[in-house]
């Protein structure tokens, strides 16, 4: 029997504090990431930067067309109570496998190929970026089913020691052995591996896990939900890895490594409605038509807290940037300000997106990211040539808008909650947002005591 969180008091979480819990872990790993991307600019400046942003790109992208969205499709049968977790588990790793064989396949042809992109880096560690097809699909498989679980603590000190351990790996890479880019991408790839391993063993000893070959009529739901939200999950990927594919076509690796650094740091920001809506999503699927209160105080939860932390990075970038990825990168600090609205719009839009997957209509969210991919790309394609490397930026702004504007018509439409009610805040929400900085800040140990934790 799968242990629900109440039969693991260590591990269970009330449901006011599931996003406090969530955010506050996902501040310890963002700070930990931060030291790491630290420690790639200034270990590899611009030009190495910008070699590891294009393998990284190229696995990711690999990854993610040749799963089909099983990794999502994996976690909403186990949390409608569609297939068991030993059973979803069992599918993800199934089609993960044959999917990265083939990505794998393709890829290392593909590396070979006189391409402007693969310009960008060596054969070689196009090549050794390959196991991360299957690594990261396999990392997001299992952070979202302890998501779904609502195991959410277990879950922020497992993606804790990723980070941690990548920055331990990455610093004996760089500075014991001053390895560059290959020894990057393998620091990357053993961090990922350690914490797989971690999450496999804490699934078998708490919630019974067992993984065995899945039958074809389990295989076949995932495949068939995974397809209808393919479009979704590969579009969402490429609208946010657009600006360093396009600018490994048109622009200098030195470019790429300023952009790529500089818009992993502002994309950072999305932990905040990615972590509100990882805490929101199980309570939408057990019951999708009745929580149009839940999804509006998300909205506003979000919103006030993404666009307190944007306007802080835009307001420290002057600053940050030289001491974080040394002076080499400060030529990419408007970047910061052109992408702080995006930010912003993305994270209204990430918690509509979660509306629309809990009842069960994913194929909305692939057509409406398509439609702001399109924009992205006509934005950098258009401006590229009068702007620079910063029409990149831009166009992930408009592309981010656009995706708002349109799920926000989407909700009023086949809903009978309006785009006000999403919108106007009231006492609760005032309370909800100070209670969970105080319950974030107890986490932290910023605080003398826990709060309401």
């Amino acid at each position: 029997m799968i242990k629900t969180p109440s039969d693991d008091d260590d591990l269970s979480v009330s449901r006011g504090e599931d996003t406090a819990v969530v955010l506050g872990s996902q501040i310890f790993v963002t700070l930990v990431t931060l030291g790491t991307q630290s420690l790639l600019a200034w270990g590899l400046a611009p030009q190495g930067r910008g070699a590891y942003a294009v393998c990284l790109v190229f696995s990711m992208l690999l990854g993610v067309f040749f799963i089909m969205g099983c990794d999502r499709a994996s976690q909403h049968f186990t949390m409608s109570g569609g297939l068991s977790l030993s059973q979803s588990v069992s599918v993800a790793l199934t089609c993960t496998a044959v999917g990265s064989f083939f990505g794998m396949v393709v890829g290392w042809f593909l590396a070979d190929l006189p391409f402007s992109f693969f310009a960008n880096a060596d054969i070689a560690q196009f090549r050794l970026s390959l196991p991360l097809v299957p690594l990261i699909i396999l990392f997001v498989v299992f952070q979202l089913q302890f998501a779904g679980l609502r195991r959410f603590v277990r879950l922020g000190v497992f993606s804790l020691i990723q980070v941690a351990a990548n920055l331990v790996f990455l610093a004996i890479a760089l500075l014991g052995f001053e390895a560059g880019v290959s020894g990057a991408l393998l620091a990357y790839e053993c961090s990922l591996v350690l914490v797989i391993v971690l999450f496999i063993r804490d699934l078998q000893r708490h919630c019974d896990l067992v993984l065995r070959l899945p039958a074809w009529l389990q295989i076949r739901p995932v495949l068939f939900y995974g397809v209808r939200y393919f479009g979704a999950r590969f579009g969402t990927l490429l609208d946010n890895q657009i600006g360093v594919l396009f600018l490994s076509i048109l622009a200098t690796r030195d470019e790429i490594g300023l952009f790529a650094a500089v818009v992993t740091l502002a994309l950072r920001i999305c932990i905040i409605p990615q972590s509100i809506e990882s805490a929101i999503l199980p309570r939408l699927s057990a019951d999708p038509q009745g929580q149009h209160a839940l999804l509006g105080r998300a909205v506003r939860i979000s919103s006030c807290l993404t666009g307190a932390a944007v306007v802080g990075l835009m307001l420290l970038s002057v600053p940050l940037i030289p001491f974080l990825f040394s002076p080499a990168f400060s030529a990419a600090i408007p970047i910061i300000w052109i992408l702080g609205p995006g930010i912003l719009f993305q994270g209204v839009a990430m918690i509509l997106m979660a509306h629309f997957r809990a009842v069960d209509q994913p194929g909305v969210n692939s057509w409406v990211i398509w439609l702001a991919l399109a924009v992205n790309i006509a934005v950098v394609l258009t401006f590229y040539p009068v702007m620079g490397f910063s029409a990149a930026a831009w166009a992930m702004t408009a592309g981010f808008a656009v995706r708002m504007f349109v799920l926000l018509g989407l909700y009023a439409r086949t809903t009978e909650g309006t785009i006000r009610d999403l919108f106007r805040f009231n006492a609760g929400d005032v309370a909800s947002i100070r209670d969970t900085t105080t319950k974030i800040a107890a986490r932290m140990g910023l605080t003398g005591k826990r709060g309401a934790a």
